[in-house]
């Protein structure tokens, strides 16, 4: 985006965090350092902070400050003695013709669902979070912004442009808005639902379009001569969007914004892949970390019988011969060796899609000798096959499994468009000759790789 504009700002919302797990704190954490330094070199502006990146405590988010340089934004949080803030209030950048000032402000909620839909916040995550910002004074936003605008008008240069990074109730962002018309972009946290109205159609560019929804998640949203855009924190970092403005006196003339999904077809940055491979490392010498991913589709028939087992495609084979050579040619044969390359492949998370049965006592182990349940198997789609193969019964297996087995993996963070593409996805994956021939060739079998004390299989 640099290379092709003159004016770019790059900024994040935050919730860089991921949810709160105990048994995976050490993890969690060194993900989130891995990607804050990855912000860092990526030459991010600004990154707000909301309630969730208190995770780790208050220490954890000055030392990123302080060691690796992030530029976190809060103008309404300060220590509660020194009334000092912890981080700086806002910054400001000069882009092409433009002085850009942006803004953040926090939260002690968490406001990225809807009112009436939000979870429970559970008793342990209370308890951090009380503890991680009881040295901590949130200032009514309304006056931290007035103070905050205040000095940015003496600022010098004087900024044109003032974007708002906000954390906060985005019923509470709308009435700042109505309090301060100079605000003209807001990058929102939590998601719009209890604001969302039809766009302007005078306000977006030709030929007209309504706002954009994901998974019920409004995309954008005016109020008066402002916009305030979603931060889509549900695509983890799997997606860049990209607001295209054009001011004219001061105003918004016209917005365009746009999702980018960060595949194959983007080369990795060494830098980057650096930081991640260095996390992935980190995780796999916690040998821990493998018990505690979530079995996929264990609310399934198949799945939850006790007296059931997976057999491995191999063992699927002596009744379907036609159908597991066709599926050895699909990239679903191939999903176990496709994490190697990023020393994926001892991660729980990633485990536990790319192969079969990972997380059940007779399925894929990391670290152990299964490579007879490596990868995307006949019965992570069709269930485990132990009671089939021995009854020879339909009842023991699923003979077209239907798309909600699909998203336990292909979810919206990983397939943002599987909704609107199921159909043509389907079709890659179906055991014909016509679907194998679209399919890449097959890695080869004996594909291995090491990590400290471990085999791949």
């Amino acid at each position: 985006m640099r290379e092709q504009n003159k004016a770019v700002i790059v900024a994040d919302t935050g919730r860089v965090a991921p949810r709160y797990r105990r048994d995976r704190q050490d993890e969690d954490q060194w993900r989130a350092t891995a990607l804050y330094r990855a912000m860092v070199k990526m030459g991010c502006d600004a990154v707000g902070i909301t309630s969730a990146d208190f995770a780790y405590g208050r220490d954890y988010l000055e030392q990123l400050r302080r060691k690796h340089d992030v530029p976190f934004v809060a103008c309404n949080i300060v220590d509660s003695k020194t009334n000092k803030h912890i981080v700086d209030p806002y910054v400001v950048k000069t882009t092409g013709d433009f002085v850009v000032a942006i803004i953040g402000l926090s939260s002690r909620e968490d406001f990225q669902y809807p009112a009436g839909r939000r979870p429970p916040v559970t008793s342990e995550l209370e308890i951090v979070l009380r503890e991680a910002t009881q040295t901590l004074t949130f200032i009514d936003p309304e006056q931290a912004l007035e103070k905050t605008l205040k000095a940015l008008r003496r600022h010098r240069p004087r900024p044109n442009v003032y974007v708002l990074i906000s954390a906060i109730d985005p019923r509470e962002t709308v009435k700042l808005l109505e309090e301060f018309p100079e605000i003209t972009v807001v990058l929102n946290d939590g998601q719009l639902t209890d604001i969302a109205s039809p766009p302007s159609a005078a306000a977006q560019k030709t030929p007209p379009a309504p706002a954009v929804s994901y998974a019920s998640r409004t995309d954008h949203v005016q109020v008066k001569d402002a916009w305030i855009y979603h931060g889509a924190a549900q695509f983890t970092g799997k997606q860049v969007g990209e607001i295209s403005l054009d001011y004219t006196d001061g105003k918004i003339a016209s917005q365009e914004i746009r999702w980018t999904s960060l595949d194959t077809k983007f080369a990795d940055d060494p830098a980057i892949r650096k930081l991640i491979g260095e996390f992935y490392t980190q995780a796999s010498r916690k040998v821990a970390l493998e018990g505690t991913a979530e079995p996929k589709n264990k609310w399934g028939t198949l799945e939850s019988n006790r007296k059931n087992a997976f057999i491995g495609a191999e063992s699927c084979s002596e009744c379907h011969p036609e159908e597991e050579s066709r599926w050895r040619r699909t990239r679903h044969a191939d999903a176990a060796l496709q994490l190697v390359t990023t020393n994926k492949h001892y991660h729980p998370d990633c485990a536990s899609c790319h192969n079969t049965g990972y997380g059940y006592r007779t399925g894929f182990d990391i670290g152990e000798q299964t490579p007879s349940l490596a990868g995307v198997q006949c019965e992570a789609c069709h269930g485990p096959g132990k009671l089939h193969r021995e009854s020879k019964s339909t009842e023991f297996i699923r003979a077209k499994p239907g798309k909600e087995y699909c998203v336990e993996c292909h979810d919206q963070q990983q397939t943002p468009d599987l909704d609107e593409k199921f159909s043509e996805y389907y079709e890659r994956i179906k055991h014909t000759e016509e679907a194998v021939k679209r399919q890449p060739p097959r890695l080869p079998d004996n594909r291995t790789a090491d990590a400290p004390g471990k085999k791949l299989w």
